[in-house]
């Protein structure tokens, strides 16, 4: 059995290219009061910000289940928001990708606070709190847990796909890089899943951008299991903007993957 840290906060450094003065833009808990697990969300990232099977925005295939519902996690002794997929019932509310592709997340948006929308010369930073439950199986092609998307660009390519991911497949954790998927980090599936993990991604936008990921498990002691950073052209932004989405986004055609929940908690955006 593992051993938890009393004090679960995790101390992240600062990347040296990120200027010390920090604003946090927004900010979320599963803890205290603020209403049911979507309000929450609501209230951090603005209506409309959460795609899943029963809210929609273009198709509810499971209007009769909540896919994000707050519940009492053991190991951290506290409420956490609990991201939920039934495979009976599971699509792609944002009725948008071929094929069998199921998804529940949240973003910030269009119609989010401009503060939360990075443009070229933004330096941001996303923390937040992940939790993949051991039941949850990924196939071979991707389950991503966290993106960073172009918006704004008129549907292209650029705007399709991904920036960064958080991606799940072929039994390894990856961290993937720009419109080629380059994969930063390759880790054993079970490094990552059935453990509490402090996520924190650093991001300077631009043509002469650069990237920290840092992946640290509460547990008392244990080492980082990620901790990259370097420079990248990847995360330039010539027009639109990027957003953070979390969640579960899975590529399932064959339909056996089952079910699949992931907690997360304590959520940052800030921007420096």
């Amino acid at each position: 059995m593992r051993a938890w840290a009393v004090a679960l906060g995790v101390a992240l450094a600062a990347a040296p290219w990120l200027p010390a003065q920090a604003q946090v833009v927004t900010r979320w808990t599963a803890s205290g009061p603020g209403g049911s697990a979507y309000e929450r969300i609501w209230a951090a990232l603005g209506e409309g910000s959460i795609e899943s099977p029963d809210l929609g925005p273009r198709l509810r295939c499971n209007p009769d289940q909540v896919h994000i519902q707050l519940v009492n996690d053991a190991l951290l002794a506290a409420p956490v928001f609990r991201f939920h997929l039934e495979q009976a019932r599971a699509c792609d509310p944002t009725g948008t990708t071929p094929g069998r592709r199921e998804r529940v997340e949240i973003k910030a948006w269009e119609r989010s606070t401009e503060a939360l929308k990075a443009r070229d010369g933004d330096r941001f930073s996303y923390r937040w709190r992940f939790f993949v439950e051991p039941s949850l199986r990924i196939g071979p092609r991707f389950s991503h847990f966290f993106q960073l998307k172009r918006a704004g660009i008129g549907g292209s390519r650029e705007e399709q796909h991904p920036l960064l991911t958080f991606t799940g497949a072929n039994g390894h954790f990856e961290l993937r890089l720009g419109l080629d998927d380059q994969r930063l980090v390759r880790l054993p599936w079970s490094q990552v899943s059935g453990r509490w993990l402090q996520a924190e991604v650093e991001a300077h936008y631009g043509r002469e951008g650069a990237l920290r990921v840092r992946l640290q498990p509460v547990e008392a002691g244990a080492a980082a299991l990620v901790d990259w950073q370097g420079a990248t052209a990847a995360l330039a932004v010539p027009q639109g903007f990027v957003r953070p989405k979390w969640g579960i986004y899975r590529d399932n055609p064959q339909q056996d993957l089952g079910d699949a929940a992931l907690r997360a908690t304590d959520f940052e955006v800030i921007k420096h």
